[in-house]
């Protein structure tokens, strides 16, 4: 009886080991596949991740400036031109839809190889609206770092071999136009429209994370009819004062900036076409050149990969007619 009793427990045993043993298999290969590293180092399509995967497989200590927010973001920087014109190793990090939670997720991720001088963060997605932060939240974080299936499960939702598209350190060329006919959005007002405080905390987190790592984060706000209003910008205004960063504000330089809303935006005041970025580009980049702390890249010899990424570039600029 005493040996039957032996047996069932070591049967017992030995099936909870393997158990285990198969179960760890199973998120193990899948967590390295869609680790970001690995999709974009084999092509695969990655759809709303793919910004986790080309920030992750940069060339480690190859980015100065991190742009970072939803699509506000890479439709008003373009890296190149700052590279041709100043030097500066600029990267779009922006997404469609980006929160405020997936922009600390992206720059945690850049920040294991990357040492920028600057973050700068386009506000729209202090705006968006984020799951609550909590003991939930904190738990799934150290869920996601042990297994990334959990965190870049969506990955299968898209096509698995299809190819990442062209881009030019995270920007993309879009000569559409259509015109924005509402006229002045900025009426005089001292409301504001206050930022929540779910985002208010992830921002927090997002400037110690910048501060412990020695960048300067600096808000902006791109040139949107369809996004900004002044009880928006009154309430950024305030907010950047009480966090003590830059505010770089787009929507009321109208001289300075020179946006045509007949030719400049490819979606009614939205987003900005290509013609457009060329001039926010152009604002921003005297902004950051003014802080002197950027240093001129183009003869390091570390940065070969972005002379190559600019000669494609200036071949896709004159084709768009830019």
């Amino acid at each position: 009886m005493k040996k039957l009793k032996n047996n069932i427990k070591n049967n017992f045993i030995l099936r909870c080991i393997l158990f285990t043993s198969i179960l760890l298999i199973l998120l193990y290969v899948p967590s390295m596949i869609l680790s970001p590293e690995f999709m974009t180092r084999h092509e695969l399509n990655l759809g709303r991740n793919e910004v986790f995967a080309k920030v992750a497989n940069e060339k480690p200590d190859t980015i100065d400036v991190i742009v970072l927010g939803d699509s506000l973001s890479y439709t008003t920087v373009s890296p190149m031109q700052i590279w041709e014109e100043y030097g500066y190793a600029v990267y779009d990090a922006g997404a469609p839809g980006q929160n405020i939670n997936e922009t600390f997720d992206v720059l945690e991720i850049a920040l294991k190889k990357q040492h920028p001088k600057i973050a700068l963060l386009e506000t729209n997605e202090l705006y968006r609206k984020t799951k609550e932060a909590g003991k939930d939240s904190k738990i799934s974080e150290v869920v996601y770092k042990a297994c990334p299936v959990f965190k870049y499960h969506n990955v299968w939702k898209t096509p698995f071999v299809s190819r990442l598209g062209d881009s030019y350190k995270g920007y993309i060329f879009n000569t559409k136009v259509k015109p924005y006919k509402g006229g002045e959005y900025l009426f005089s007002t001292t409301e504001k429209r206050n930022i929540s405080a779910e985002n208010e905390e992830t921002f927090k987190k997002i400037k110690k994370l910048c501060d412990d790592n020695g960048v300067k984060l600096v808000l902006y706000s791109a040139p949107s009819p369809k996004c900004y209003n002044m009880e928006k910008i009154n309430a950024i205004e305030e907010f950047a004062e009480k966090y003590g960063v830059d505010y770089i504000e787009l929507n009321k330089e109208k001289e300075a900036v020179n946006i045509n809303w007949s030719k400049d935006t490819r979606d009614k005041g939205d987003h900005l076409n290509s013609y457009g970025t060329k001039k926010t580009t152009d604002f921003i980049a005297k902004k950051i050149d003014s802080y002197g702390i950027l240093k001129d890249r183009r003869n390091d010899e570390n940065f070969t990969d972005w002379h190559k990424v600019y000669e494609k570039y200036k071949t896709a600029e004159r084709k768009n007619g830019i």
